[in-house]
């Protein structure tokens, strides 16, 4: 892989060097023909002024002052013929100038007199322009680039002054033939081109393979780099740890600091790796501990259950044994009502009564010991209650710590998926591990936020249990007093109807007192009556709410299942990875 790259890299230079050499000669042709231009243009100048020195500047000026074909301008064109054929020049001959429009025409055409193509006086040029001679009427010589014209050919003009002492008093042109100029200078290349062109090759087979050698060995470096790049895309973290550390770089160039950086990498996603197991152990850890505090809050909300539903069995009891109770002490009131009615029946009633009220002592003594021992119950109920409470609150703490987990495994997984976007094309495999990684973690979390719910719900529903038995134990005690009171009564009841015997003539009296007593008894017992309704009615709710906790717990059961699921899929996950 890297002795491809050398060479791609190689062939692309060797491209680069073959195209500058190709623009190399092409430079050195036009710079060739623009040397042998400059040559003829030199020389060509050097003909010209030749000429016009040889002009005498008294005769053109003299026909300068009448432009017409007069003896002296015959003479003029018959001398620049003859330097036209003496000098090998395609063409002699004068310009004039028009200022005003900026104007060229041709004054003298140094032909033979009997051409018929030669120009007259004032003829406009053609080739040349105001540009090319302007210069020359300030006393400077100027030259043209290579004409190419279709009917002379190719051809050079140079322009010098015609002075008469200082005065520049007119303009001669002279045209060389520059149809040997491409043959020259294809000729001088011909020489140097051959020569030039192998010691180009030369020079870039020599640096091509150079090169291509120093890529091979520089690059050499990153093939052991793609290597460990391919152990960590199997999970194997510890041979590519261990052959990234036997690859040696030399120099401190880019590929030094890639190898550097990747050594770094796998070192931390090592460190990453290990410490998402710890957290998955961590994890898998708690969720079991939760699983477990889970199966012993509803075995213990299981006791509450049945202790509840036996609670409220026996308030029903209760509530019917009051009713009973409530019969019959109005049974007895009806019957000292009719004691005060017919006192001369006293004796015989006041047997049966007595006998009435030792059966209502003793549905009393039961009475009082039933309620004695709901409110026992009661009070162990409420004990149970506060104790799934501290429970709750364990578990809360522990959904506490769960969530703190899962944050971490999240910012640790982001913090890997930092890594991988680092690494580029060789960290994407572990940018997908790490991406399910933090998607487990997230799941974690809001799994564990939902345990909290439930848990703040049971916890209100506790709560509300924990009042509401209170309340019951407070009107229990009430009842109780009541009862004991009662019992009281009628123990006073009973020792004066021991002496009734004695205190027959106080009979109208006492039947008086008993009549208003036993309506003080049958409301007393109305009331407790009332009470112990109530707290039926608050034991089936504390039922009622009991089985919604029961409920949550299941909820709560199946959260934590889920949970460590998840723990369990995350332990595998990480797993993959040998650091």
């Amino acid at each position: 892989m890297m002795n491809k790259l050398s060479t791609k890299i190689g062939f692309v230079l060797l491209t680069g060097m073959v195209v500058t050499l190709i623009c190399s000669l092409l430079l050195m042709y036009k710079s060739t023909n623009d040397t042998v231009e400059k040559t003829i243009a030199k020389s060509s100048l050097d003909l010209a002024s030749n000429i016009a020195q040889g002009i005498n500047p008294t005769s053109y000026a003299e026909f300068l002052s009448n432009q017409s074909e007069t003896q002296t301008y015959w003479a003029i064109r018959e001398q620049l013929y003859d330097y036209k054929q003496k000098t090998g020049a395609l063409y002699v001959y004068t310009l004039g100038i028009n200022k005003e429009n900026e104007k060229v025409h041709i004054l003298i055409d140094g032909m033979n007199k009997e051409d018929k193509k030669a120009a007259t006086i004032s003829t406009p040029t053609t080739a040349t322009t105001y540009s090319d001679v302007k210069g020359v009427m300030n006393g400077k010589a100027s030259t043209t680039s290579i004409v190419h014209d279709p009917e002379y050919g190719d051809y050079l003009s140079v322009f010098v002054p015609i002075k008469q002492g200082n005065e520049v008093i007119g303009i001669l042109g002279v045209d060389i033939d520059a149809s040997k100029v491409d043959s020259t200078a294809s000729s001088v290349l011909g020489d140097i081109l051959p020569l030039t062109i192998i010691i180009n090759v030369i020079i870039m087979a020599i640096v091509v393979g150079a090169l291509i050698w120093y890529l091979t060995r520089k690059l050499r470096p990153l093939q052991k780099v793609s290597m460990a790049a391919m152990e960590i895309a199997s999970g194997n973290l510890l041979a590519a740890n261990k052959l990234i550390g036997k690859t040696k770089v030399n120099g401190n160039d880019e590929i030094n600091a890639l190898v550097k950086s990747f050594e770094e990498m796998i070192h931390n996603t090592i460190l990453i790796v290990n410490s998402m197991k710890s957290s998955s152990l961590q994890l898998l850890e708690a969720s079991s501990d939760i699983e477990t505090k889970i199966n012993e809050m509803d075995t213990s909300t299981q006791y509450i259950v049945k202790g509840i539903q036996q609670v409220a069995g026996a308030t029903e009891v209760q509530l019917h044994r009051s009713e009973e109770s409530t019969r019959v002490i109005e049974e007895m009131t009806i019957g000292i009502q009719k004691i005060a009615e017919a006192s001369s029946e006293v004796s015989e009633q006041t047997n049966q009564v007595s006998i009435q009220m030792s059966n209502g002592n003793k549905d009393l003594n039961e009475l009082s010991n039933q309620i004695l021992q709901v409110k026992d119950v009661m009070l162990q109920t409420s004990s149970e209650i506060k104790k799934l409470d501290e429970q709750a609150n364990e578990i809360v703490n522990i959904v506490h710590l769960i969530t703190g987990i899962a944050e971490q495994t999240n910012l640790l997984a982001l913090n890997a998926a930092i890594e991988s976007a680092r690494a580029g094309e060789q960290g994407k495999g572990f940018a997908v591990v790490s991406n399910e990684v933090r998607k487990l973690a997230v799941g974690t979390k809001e799994s564990a936020i939902n345990i909290q719910k439930s848990l703040l719900n049971f916890k209100s529903i506790i709560n509300k249990s924990v009042t509401m038995m209170e309340t019951g134990t407070k009107e229990v005690e009430e009842g109780t007093k009541v009862v004991l009171n009662t019992r009281e009564t009628f123990n006073e009841t009973i020792k004066s109807y021991e002496h009734v015997s004695d205190q027959i003539q106080e009979i109208s009296a006492i039947t008086e007192q008993m009549a208003a007593g036993s309506q003080e008894i049958n409301a007393s017992i109305e009331d407790f009556a009332v009470l112990t309704k109530e707290t039926a009615e608050a034991s089936q709710q504390v039922a009622h709410s009991t089985d919604q906790q029961a409920k949550s717990m299941e909820d709560i059961s199946s959260s934590t299942t889920s949970m460590v699921k998840l723990a369990n899929d995350l332990e595998k996950s990480v797993e993959q990875f040998n650091a």
